[in-house]
Protein backbone atom coordinates (compact mmCIF):
# COMPACT_ATOMS: atom_id res chain seq x y z
CA UNK A 1 0.00 0.00 0.00
CA UNK A 2 2.62 2.13 0.56
CA UNK A 3 4.59 1.82 -2.42
CA UNK A 4 1.22 2.45 -4.52
CA UNK A 5 1.17 5.77 -2.47
CA UNK A 6 4.46 6.93 -2.94
CA UNK A 7 4.19 6.16 -6.68
CA UNK A 8 1.04 7.97 -7.26
CA UNK A 9 2.65 11.16 -5.26
CA UNK A 10 5.83 10.81 -7.75
CA UNK A 11 3.38 10.64 -10.78
CA UNK A 12 1.58 13.71 -8.92
CA UNK A 13 4.91 15.95 -8.60
CA UNK A 14 6.00 15.01 -12.98
CA UNK A 15 2.54 16.06 -13.84
CA UNK A 16 2.88 19.33 -12.22
CA UNK A 17 5.95 20.16 -13.65
CA UNK A 18 4.76 19.31 -17.05
CA UNK A 19 1.70 21.51 -16.50
CA UNK A 20 3.49 24.63 -14.80
CA UNK A 21 7.00 24.77 -16.29
CA UNK A 22 5.67 24.00 -20.24
CA UNK A 23 7.53 26.40 -22.73
CA UNK A 24 5.54 28.25 -25.04
CA UNK A 25 4.20 25.68 -27.72
CA UNK A 26 4.72 26.35 -31.80
CA UNK A 27 2.01 25.15 -33.42
CA UNK A 28 2.08 23.74 -37.04
CA UNK A 29 -0.04 25.92 -39.22
CA UNK A 30 -0.23 25.40 -43.09
CA UNK A 31 2.55 27.02 -45.06
CA UNK A 32 1.21 29.47 -48.00
CA UNK A 33 3.16 29.94 -51.37
CA UNK A 34 6.63 31.10 -50.73
CA UNK A 35 7.41 29.74 -47.67
CA UNK A 36 9.90 27.39 -46.86
CA UNK A 37 8.83 23.46 -47.99
CA UNK A 38 5.73 24.80 -49.46
CA UNK A 39 6.43 22.66 -52.41
CA UNK A 40 6.76 19.59 -50.01
CA UNK A 41 3.44 20.48 -48.24
CA UNK A 42 1.59 20.73 -51.19
CA UNK A 43 2.74 17.41 -53.00
CA UNK A 44 2.24 15.09 -49.73
CA UNK A 45 -0.98 16.91 -48.70
CA UNK A 46 -2.85 18.59 -51.31
CA UNK A 47 -1.82 15.93 -53.96
CA UNK A 48 -1.18 12.67 -51.75
CA UNK A 49 -3.16 12.39 -48.92
CA UNK A 50 -6.50 14.58 -50.86
CA UNK A 51 -6.17 13.12 -53.68
CA UNK A 52 -6.52 9.63 -55.59
CA UNK A 53 -3.87 8.07 -52.84
CA UNK A 54 -5.56 8.79 -50.20
CA UNK A 55 -8.73 8.19 -50.94
CA UNK A 56 -7.57 4.62 -52.28
CA UNK A 57 -5.67 4.31 -49.20
CA UNK A 58 -8.82 5.37 -47.12
CA UNK A 59 -11.26 2.74 -48.68
CA UNK A 60 -8.62 0.20 -48.40
CA UNK A 61 -8.54 0.62 -44.45
CA UNK A 62 -12.29 0.33 -44.29
CA UNK A 63 -11.94 -2.40 -46.18
CA UNK A 64 -9.76 -4.77 -44.51
CA UNK A 65 -11.53 -3.14 -40.65
CA UNK A 66 -14.60 -4.52 -41.64
CA UNK A 67 -12.84 -8.14 -42.91
CA UNK A 68 -10.96 -8.04 -39.69
CA UNK A 69 -14.30 -7.22 -38.09
CA UNK A 70 -16.26 -10.21 -39.59
CA UNK A 71 -13.31 -12.47 -39.16
CA UNK A 72 -13.33 -12.10 -35.32
CA UNK A 73 -9.87 -10.95 -35.15
CA UNK A 74 -10.36 -8.69 -31.95
CA UNK A 75 -11.86 -4.94 -31.65
CA UNK A 76 -9.03 -2.71 -31.59
CA UNK A 77 -7.77 -3.19 -35.22
CA UNK A 78 -10.91 -3.09 -37.11
CA UNK A 79 -11.67 0.04 -34.79
CA UNK A 80 -8.50 1.90 -35.79
CA UNK A 81 -8.65 0.83 -39.63
CA UNK A 82 -12.32 2.53 -39.64
CA UNK A 83 -11.48 5.14 -37.79
CA UNK A 84 -8.42 5.32 -39.65
CA UNK A 85 -10.72 5.39 -43.43
CA UNK A 86 -12.61 8.52 -42.03
CA UNK A 87 -9.13 10.52 -41.11
CA UNK A 88 -7.62 9.74 -44.15
CA UNK A 89 -8.71 12.29 -46.27
CA UNK A 90 -9.52 14.88 -44.16
CA UNK A 91 -5.43 14.41 -43.06
CA UNK A 92 -5.08 18.33 -43.42
CA UNK A 93 -7.87 19.34 -41.82
CA UNK A 94 -6.54 17.13 -38.78
CA UNK A 95 -2.84 18.48 -39.40
CA UNK A 96 -4.07 22.17 -39.15
CA UNK A 97 -6.70 21.49 -35.92
CA UNK A 98 -4.37 19.54 -34.20
CA UNK A 99 -1.21 21.27 -35.07
CA UNK A 100 2.31 19.50 -35.06
CA UNK A 101 4.12 20.37 -32.40
CA UNK A 102 7.63 21.52 -33.65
Amino acid sequence: MRNKTLLLCIMAVFAMYFVFMAGEALAFTTPVVGDTLYDAYDLVFNDLLDGPVGYLGAGFLFLTGLATLVQGRGFITPTLCLVGSGVLPNVDGVVETFGFML
